[in-house]
């Protein structure tokens, strides 16, 4: 609510999805499933009143294993990416140096839990990730 994000100078999220495109739950999923694989990652980002729609403080793909990552290795992997950005973030945000910015190349996209059908259209997406690397 505004009147909790009015009662500091900035609240972060680290979300585990790249904004706009992978709002809400589950991003690296989401982006292997739509074929998109380069935008799996995390975003460090201010937040707001809206779901992961704040302006972006930072932003790092992760590498994808098509023949070893599960939805459950893709989190740990934006996770690890993104707690060094966090810092980061935080230690400008200390400063008074804390640089935002938005990106209108990705349209915006509010992500929920995958279906079971999901997750077999993922494995598949995944499989053919793994045989266009041989």
């Amino acid at each position: 609510k505004a009147a909790v994000l009015a009662k500091a100078p900035c609240f972060l999220n680290i979300h585990a999805g790249i904004t706009p495109r992978y709002r809400g739950a589950h991003g690296a999923f989401w982006a292997v499933y739509e074929g998109r694989p380069e935008l799996a990652g995390v975003t460090v980002h201010l937040v707001d009143t809206g779901v992961d729609t704040g302006s972006i403080v930072a932003q790092t793909a992760i590498e994808i294993d098509p023949r070893s990552d599960t939805p459950r290795t893709l989190v740990a992997k934006q996770y690890l990416a993104g707690a060094p950005l966090t810092v980061q973030a935080v230690e400008q945000a200390l400063a008074g140096r804390l640089q935002t910015t938005q990106r209108s190349d990705l349209e915006s996209r509010l992500w929920y839990s995958p279906t079971p059908s999901s997750y077999w259209r993922f494995r598949r997406r995944l499989a053919r990730l793994a045989a266009n690397a041989e």
